[in-house]
């Protein structure tokens, strides 16, 4: 939900949730951000016009503010890298995937590939508008074996579901579990297949 008093709204603009918006006038292909209060103002972009100073400012943060066109230029570049990378990443691992399939098999004979639901980088709105996190199906190897494991996830890559570097994916039920802010932090972040976290593993790691 989100509180609209005096407020003038063009084509081509997304108002996040519980954002608050007072005698303002939002411009055409302009992203207002969750939470985010605008009073007096008006909005063009991740330009920001405050009508009572004359103050203009240029917002960084596009969270906060974002033009959409831009922003939806940089994802889609974005997204084009991330795919093609996964597509490379997909061909130079191919020699792997039997191997992969033999160790899951002499390790789960009954179910060697199996499915995991997990969340990605995708969306979808509802009738307000809203946009929610799109959940999707996932294969792996049944073998604890990390790097065999998570070859089959290249795929949700290159169907853009994940990025190859990323927070990790969560299964919906974990991912709708965290309720404090600081637990939210994570999803301001891109899902990715390879995590900052691998970073950290020690050495002796297997």
């Amino acid at each position: 939900a989100f509180l609209l008093d005096k407020v003038v709204i063009s084509n081509d603009v997304i108002v996040d949730r519980q954002a608050i918006l007072q005698n303002t006038v939002v411009l055409p292909h302009t992203y207002v951000g969750e939470s985010v209060e605008l009073r007096n103002a008006i909005v063009w972009g991740n330009l920001l016009i405050r009508i009572d100073t004359g103050a203009i400012v240029q917002v960084i943060d596009s969270f906060l503010l974002a033009d959409l066109k831009t922003e939806t230029i940089s994802k889609q570049l974005a997204g084009l890298i991330n795919r093609s990378l996964g597509l490379l990443t997909l061909l130079i691992s191919l020699p792997l995937w039997p191997v992969a399939w033999l160790i899951a098999w002499l390790q789960n004979p009954q179910a060697p590939l199996r499915q995991v639901k997990l969340r990605g980088n995708l969306i979808w709105r509802d009738s307000m508008g809203i946009a929610h996190p799109k959940d999707f199906i996932a294969l792996e190897w049944a073998t604890n074996i990390i790097l065999l494991r998570h070859l089959p996830k290249l795929l949700a890559v290159i169907t853009g579901q994940l990025r190859m570097v990323g927070v990790s994916p969560e299964p919906p039920e974990q991912a709708e579990a965290r309720t404090a802010p600081w637990e939210k932090v994570r999803d301001y972040a891109p899902i990715g297949l390879i995590g900052p976290s691998q970073l950290t593993i020690p050495v002796e790691a297997p």
